[in-house]
């Protein structure tokens, strides 16, 4: 079904509105793209913006217009803990936003997802957290207990892989084949298939000049960091350095 939601403009111009009139008005979960987006528009129009989206260093964020940073403690955000038990294979991150999206959720109303082996935190809208609590029956092939915790500690993040190699060039096909052992081709068709994000943008292109830093994430293959591009070998191939986290299949 076409979303219905309003434009990231006309959102804007809405918060803008209810600021002037002295009233807080939240946007729903934005990605960081669209967070962007609204960042310069509220720099462009001298406004203050405040972004939340649960804790610290989230992706996902809800938005503010305002220049006091304590109203975070009014953001409509609620932490979900969800576990499951112990003689469950744990649910993936996919596995937990697949189960959110069929009850019939919107995109925007999901925040970040903490999964590890024995709880997830997911980061969600206050105006749905309740349905999910008492909807919410399993994720993946696990039967899950969900309440609203505030308190609830983030699972440890797993650590990533490190990846080191050269490429011919420092573009986005050349790395995504050296991240996930691919070929130059079968990493080309991977970004023709408009499955490749580059720091939370999709993209087409697979000859993108990548820079350090640069946050790359392929549907079915996971994501990766350039952290390091070196010196050049003698054949003039450049020396890379990747944090890897590679989706976990399941047997």
């Amino acid at each position: 079904m076409p979303s219905t939601s309003p434009s990231p403009d006309r959102r804007f111009a809405d918060l803008a509105r209810s600021c002037a009139a002295g009233k807080s008005a939240f946007t729903p979960f934005l990605d960081p793209a669209s967070a962007e987006k609204y960042r310069i528009e509220a720099k462009r129009a001298g406004l203050g913006i405040v972004f939340y989206g649960g804790s610290e260093d989230c992706e996902r964020v809800v938005a503010c217009i305002s220049d006091d940073e304590d109203v975070r403690a009014n953001f409509p955000v609620d932490a979900l803990e969800i576990t499951w038990s112990a003689h469950s294979a744990a649910p993936q991150h996919r596995d937990i936003m697949g189960a959110l999206l069929a009850l019939g959720l919107e995109r925007d109303t999901l925040g970040d997802i903490h999964a590890g082996e024995k709880c997830a935190v997911a980061y969600v809208l206050r105006s749905v957290s309740g349905f999910i609590c008492q909807t919410l029956m399993s994720c993946g092939r696990a039967p899950v207990s969900v309440r609203v915790n505030p308190d609830a500690p983030l699972p440890d993040p797993e650590p990533p892989l490190a990846v080191r190699g050269t490429v011919a060039s420092v573009r986005l096909d050349a790395v995504l084949a050296l991240a996930f052992s691919l070929s130059r081709g079968d990493a080309r068709e991977v970004v023709e298939l408009a499955r490749v994000s580059v720091n939370h943008t999709p993209t087409l292109r697979g000859d993108l000049p990548l820079k350090e830093n640069d946050i790359v994430s392929a549907r079915g293959l996971g994501r990766f960091r350039l952290s390091e591009i070196g010196g050049q070998s003698r054949k003039e191939r450049y020396f890379l350095l990747l944090a890897v986290w590679k989706s976990k299949r399941r047997s």
